[in-house]
């Protein structure tokens, strides 16, 4: 019996050990695809705005549209043929990360990258598959209230049209809704 204590003893920090360097590994995987997916995210739309204001754009806000024909029809480009496609390559991959793994959030891992941005961009058709992850995800503790409550916010605006409504910002809708909204 001594020995077989003294055999627990001995192995019991080794695996605690193991289980340390194991889940150190998963958070190295998940802050360095939580990176790469908030870099692929910004890197369009920053692109984008880099050139409207390059271009003279005057703009009432960060996110409202182009004044000018160009920068309408550049942005129309940039959102049908990068920025949309992006949106929905980011989404699939941080909704598979956070079903294996949890979700990557900022708090979890010491990670200065706001990847739930990815969620804040995604389209329609992910938002119910969103909302359960992120009640989920809230509840394990693997999300702040704060990335939480942002990412439920614009799911809720983006769904009830609420740049459609009077004076109201014009940023929120769907990215459709805010494509024939440039293009009128």
């Amino acid at each position: 019996m001594k020995k077989l204590l003294v055999l627990f003893l001995i192995c019991f920090p080794l695996i605690n050990v193991a289980q340390d360097s194991k889940q150190t590994e998963v958070d190295s995987l998940l802050t360095a695809k939580a990176e790469k997916l908030y870099f692929k995210d910004q890197k369009w739309r920053r692109t984008l705005t880099s050139l409207v204001s390059s271009n003279c754009e005057t703009r009432t806000s960060a996110n409202s549209s182009p004044n000018s024909k160009k920068g309408k029809i550049a942005h129309r480009l940039f959102f049908n043929d990068l920025i949309n496609i992006t949106d929905e390559q980011n989404t699939k991959e941080l909704i598979a990360l956070t079903t294996q793994y949890g979700f990557p959030g900022m708090n979890r891992l010491g990670n200065k990258h706001p990847v739930y941005i990815v969620f804040v961009h995604s389209d329609e058709t992910f938002f119910p598959e969103i909302i359960r992850l992120v009640q989920k995800e809230h509840t394990l503790g693997n999300m702040t209230e704060w990335e939480k409550d942002h990412i439920l916010w614009h799911v809720e605006r983006k769904r009830e049209g609420y740049w459609l409504q009077p004076n109201k910002p014009v940023w929120f809708g769907t990215d459709e809704d805010i494509m024939n909204y440039f293009l009128k």
